[in-house]
C-alpha cells in the first residue's frame, strides 16, 4: 500500500506555485521572479557581449560570502576568454545590488506565501529561508528549466555550464576542451559532465553542461519535469535534472573526464606527486574544494599554472 501510494505521488506531483502564478510562462519571455543586480544588468545590456558559454556558480545565501565570492574572483582573474560570461545564482539578500559581480537572485515572496507553504508541506521540505539547502536546490531546478532562457536571452549563448560554489573552474582549459573534444564538437544536443559510480547520471556539482537546444527542450517539457521529477523524486537537483534529460528527453550524457568530482588526494600512498600534479593540471573543474584549507591554495596554484606564467594570478 505504501509503495503504491509513493508511486502515485511520484507520478502525480503537484505543480509549484510559480506555475500557478505564471500559467503561460512557457510562452512568455519574462525573467520574473528573478532579479539582476547592477553588475548583471550591465553585463547583459553590453552590446559587444558575445557569450558562447554562460557559466553559473550555484550558491545559497548561506555559503555565498565564504565560497562564491572567492570562486568568482579566481575565475575573473584567470579568465582570458571573452566568450565566457560568469554569473552567480543565489537567494535574494541585503546588499546584493552593490556587489561588483553579476548576480541573479530570487525572492520566495514572488509567489504567494500560502501557496509556497502548502507546496513545501505537500513534499515535506522547506524551499524558503536562509538556511534551506534543499530550498535553494529547488530554485536551481526552477531557474534551469523555466527562467534561464529568458533571463539570459541577450547573450545568445550556445552553452550553459552550472557548477557548485565549492568548484574551481579554469575558463582557458574549458575553451580548449570545447575545441578538442570531438563528441562536444559534433553533438547536436549537448548534455555533458562527469560520469562516476557515486553519481546518478552526472556529478552535477563538478559541472553540468547543457546546449541551448537542450535548454529549449527542458522548458517546453517543464510540466513533465515537475510531474515526474519533482522534489519527491530526489532531494538532489542534479539527479532530477540529469535523470529528466536522460529518461524524458532521451539524451545520452557525454562523459567529460576533465571535470573532477573531488580534488586529487595528495596524501594517499597510492597517488604519486607526479599523478597528483598531472590530474590538477589537466582538469577543467575540481569539485569539493575546501576554501579554508592550505591544500586549497596549493591546488589553485597548480590549477591556474598557465595563467601564473602570464602573471595574471
Amino acid at each position: 500500500m505504501i509503495k503504491r501510494n509513493k508511486r502515485n505521488w511520484l507520478y502525480n506531483a503537484p505543480f509549484p506555485p510559480i506555475l500557478l502564478k505564471y500559467p503561460n510562462i512557457i510562452n512568455e519571455n519574462t525573467c520574473k521572479p528573478y532579479k539582476l543586480n547592477k553588475a548583471a544588468g550591465e553585463l547583459l545590456t553590453n552590446l559587444n557581449l558575445k557569450c558562447e558559454t554562460v557559466a553559473i556558480i550555484l550558491s545559497s545565501s548561506v555559503t555565498f560570502h565564504k565560497r562564491a565570492v572567492k570562486i568568482y574572483d579566481l575565475i575573473k582573474r584567470n579568465n582570458n576568454q571573452h566568450e565566457i560570461c560568469v554569473f552567480v545564482l543565489t537567494n535574494e539578500f541585503a546588499g546584493i545590488q552593490d556587489l561588483d559581480m553579476p548576480i541573479i537572485s530570487r525572492s520566495s515572496n514572488e509567489s504567494s506565501w500560502i501557496g509556497e507553504k502548502l507546496y513545501q508541506l505537500t513534499l515535506n521540505y522547506e524551499v524558503s529561508g536562509r538556511g534551506s539547502k534543499l530550498g535553494f536546490q529547488e530554485r536551481v531546478a526552477e531557474f534551469t528549466t523555466l527562467f534561464a532562457l529568458p533571463c539570459l536571452s541577450s547573450t545568445n549563448f550556445k552553452y550553459i555550464l552550472l557548477f557548485d560554489d565549492d568548484t574551481i573552474f579554469n575558463p582557458n582549459r574549458y575553451v580548449k576542451l570545447l575545441q578538442s573534444n570531438e563528441l562536444l564538437k559534433n553533438a547536436k544536443n549537448v548534455f555533458a559532465g562527469k560520469r562516476w559510480n557515486d553519481c546518478n547520471v552526472l556529478c552535477g556539482g563538478a559541472g553540468m553542461l547543457f546546449g541551448r537546444d537542450v535548454m529549449i527542450k527542458m522548458r517546453l517539457n517543464v510540466k513533465l519535469f515537475y510531474q515526474f521529477y519533482s522534489r519527491y523524486y530526489s532531494q538532489y537537483v542534479d539527479v532530477r535534472l540529469t535523470r529528466f534529460t536522460l529518461e524524458a528527453l532521451k539524451l545520452q550524457p557525454i562523459h567529460i573526464e576533465e571535470f573532477l568530482n573531488d580534488p586529487p588526494d595528495s596524501i594517499s600512498k597510492t597517488t604519486s606527486m607526479e599523478t597528483f600534479n598531472r590530474e590538477i593540471q589537466s582538469a577543467v573543474t575540481i569539485h569539493h574544494m575546501d576554501v579554508d584549507t592550505k591544500n586549497f591554495y596549493n591546488i589553485v596554484k597548480l590549477f591556474y599554472e598557465e595563467e601564473q606564467d602570464d602573471g595574471t594570478l
